[in-house]
């Protein structure tokens, strides 16, 4: 049977005039159900109204008319403010954020032309190209790419007081066209294509027509998928207990920076058991933490794939690393605090604002592994002990003032400073192993026999570091301006970007004196983000200048720029023997939606200067001099 267009519209129609009949009907026989008053009875009052009224109001109102040819029709009204309260209560329901990140890099000479093909080794973290490193004729100094990232990040809201955060990184930095469905890379010299990847109806890698899907952890350089945080709070009036393993930030983010910048590119996690309360204003918070639990597995040699055993087991407890951590803060951190603290800065008073974070960490022994050959052990009998004997504390300071004496003047100064203080009793790497505990500055002399101020101890490590970061920044009406300054000492034993750690065991240095800034921690756009890997052994100086016209109500078209000056704390673990460092141009153009668009153009140029220079291995010679290095970026990211 086949109903035309006329006998649907006559099915439909009927449908509707019953459904308004039953309605009415309804209604009707509400009415008439009422008792009569019985002779020589008040009638009855009416029944008061229910206390929980349902979502959807029972009497039609005057608003909200549908019409259904031509005849008007009331509908009941939702409840939406009762949905809300609802949602806010006992009821589940699940918080989205995150975002859509596209970034098109040009990168131009990063390598500063200081890599030493002969020697493998060259100043800057960045190698050369293939076809520089391989001295073709259409050798090129610059590279293209483009990379995308999808940062999901979830609240789910299981009562008021109780909830479950997690951060979920999708394609995760994934460069665009790395994954080609055919061959990885063209097979053409050895006639045959990858087994894993191999297409029949493809020749070789030039005739790629598409892209695989990415498997987690399978097809692409890094996974698809990466669960970075997943933790549960609690609170109440008193407490408020965390655990799991939890997004780390403090203060600036120079120690701790948990990467929420939209071109940050990590972002540091911690495995953390926290409770936190409040008392006479201050935040007070005990972490206990899990840096890391040694080695590591299941106890058996055989099937460890399968895991016979079930759950992975901690090897012994002497190897854990065991850290502590305690905050004292007097910071505006929940929605009523904030919105106290916006209502000062709006009556032009100043705000002012401090953090103690300190960290405390110990570890007995240290577990390596036997087989060098390998990174990974599968069970117990692959690893042996060494005695370190390790002890470190590291306190943070964190201080903020902001004033605010118009909506369209703002001052506001930040300032975070912390130290490494500790040692280690017993360095555990198998290079300085070999060497004896203790020996004589004179090798001409016995150790019974060496004066005790000459006797060193070739594995002991005293650590005394230090490291700053200042930002100032103001507004007036359209103009922005204000001064990024910090420092980080160095060290001889710690190196520079892409050298060895403690490769050469015959340096006696007893002090660990190196501060590395945080890698998210960003300063610029090429020295210290990808050529030296970070803040360290250096003071940076970077005024800026910029302007921000507003378009509408929360969209703004700006542009900024500034120059950094670099220099080393100390000149002689430099590559170059020299202090300066480099100058470097930044600047940037861009739109941006408060929380939900950004879209931006960056250039950076810069002067790398004598401390970049490649010396010969003792020092007095320049091999290579660097060269100035480029780049161009166009950064789109969504927002939600």
């Amino acid at each position: 049977m086949v109903l035309s267009l006329n006998h649907m519209n006559i099915i439909y129609r009927s449908f509707l005039i019953c459904l308004i009949f039953s309605h009415f009907s309804g209604v009707f026989a509400q009415e008439n159900q009422k008792p009569l008053p019985k002779q020589g009875e008040a009638p009855q009052a009416e029944p008061s109204p229910q206390a929980e009224p349902s979502l959807w109001n029972a009497q039609p109102t005057d608003t909200g008319l549908v019409n259904y040819d031509q005849k008007e029709v009331k509908i009941p009204n939702f409840n939406w403010d009762k949905l809300k309260e609802e949602s806010g209560g006992s009821r589940f329901y699940i918080e989205h954020h995150g975002y859509f990140r596209a970034r098109a890099n040009l990168l131009h000479n990063f390598d500063l032309d200081t890599y030493s093909p002969t020697e493998q080794r060259g100043t800057s973290g960045v190698l050369p190209t293939l076809s520089k490193s391989q001295h073709l004729k259409s050798g090129s100094d610059s590279i293209s790419y483009a990379n995308i990232r999808f940062r999901y990040e979830p609240i789910l809201h299981i009562s008021e007081k109780l909830r479950i955060r997690t951060t979920m990184d999708i394609a995760d930095n994934m460069i665009l066209g790395s994954t080609p469905d055919g061959a990885v890379l063209d097979s053409t010299l050895n006639g045959s294509l990858p087994s894993a990847y191999s297409r029949p109806d493809l020749a070789f890698g030039f005739f790629n027509d598409s892209q695989r899907p990415i498997e987690v952890g399978v097809n692409s350089y890094q996974s698809a998928f990466r669960l970075k945080n997943v933790w549960g709070e609690w609170e109440n009036e008193l407490l408020k207990i965390e655990v799991g393993r939890m997004r780390n930030h403090w203060g600036l983010g120079m120690v701790a920076n948990g990467g929420q910048c939209l071109n940050c590119d990590f972002g540091d996690s911690i495995d953390r058991f926290q409770i936190s309360t409040k008392q006479l204003d201050t935040y007070i918070s005990l972490a206990w933490d899990f840096p890391s639990e040694g080695a590591t597995g299941w106890n058996n040699q055989i099937n460890t794939i399968n895991q016979p055993y079930g759950q992975a087991k901690d090897f012994d407890q002497r190897d854990d690393i065991n850290q502590f951590a305690i905050t004292l803060q007097q910071r505006a951190i929940s929605d009523d605090e904030l919105a106290v603290r916006k209502e000062k800065l709006r009556s032009g008073k100043a705000v002012f604002e401090w953090g103690l974070y300190n960290v405390i960490r110990n570890q007995d022994m240290s577990a390596v592994s036997k087989n060098q050959n390998s990174s990974i052990a599968v069970n117990n009998s692959d690893y042996r002990l060494i005695n370190t004997q390790s002890f470190m504390y590291q306190p943070d300071l964190f201080l903020s003032l902001s004033y605010h004496p118009t909506p369209r003047e703002t001052y506001d100064l930040k300032l975070e400073v912390a130290g490494m203080f500790g040692s280690m009793k017993n360095l555990p790497l198998q290079n300085y192993q070999s060497l004896p505990y203790s020996s004589c500055n004179d090798p001409t002399l016995t150790l019974s026999e060496c004066p005790s101020d000459q006797i060193i101890k070739n594995r002991y490590k005293t650590i005394q570091a230090w490291g700053y970061a200042l930002e100032f920044r103001a507004k007036f009406k359209d103009l922005r301006w204000g001064l990024l300054q910090g420092g980080a000492s160095g060290d001889r034993n710690a190196g520079y970007y892409g050298s060895n750690q403690f490769a050469d065991s015959s340096v006696r240095d007893t002090t660990l004196s190196g501060f590395r800034f945080d890698r998210d921690y960003l300063v610029d756009l090429i020295l210290f983000r990808e050529v030296l890997g970070g803040v360290h052994n250096a003071l940076y100086f970077k005024p800026y200048f910029g302007l921000e016209i507003p378009k509408q109500k929360d969209e703004v078209w700006g542009m900024q720029l500034s120059l950094i000056y670099s220099m080393a704390v100390k000149s002689q673990y430099t590559a170059g023997r020299e202090s300066p460092l480099g100058l470097e141009l930044n600047a940037e153009a861009y739109i941006a939606q408060t929380n939900r668009f950004r879209w931006s153009i960056l250039y950076g140029f810069l002067f790398p200067l004598a401390g970049m220079n490649l010396l010969d291995t003792q020092g007095s010679k320049i091999l290579l001099q660097a060269k100035t290095a480029q780049t161009l970026q166009m950064h789109l990211v969504f927002q939600f």
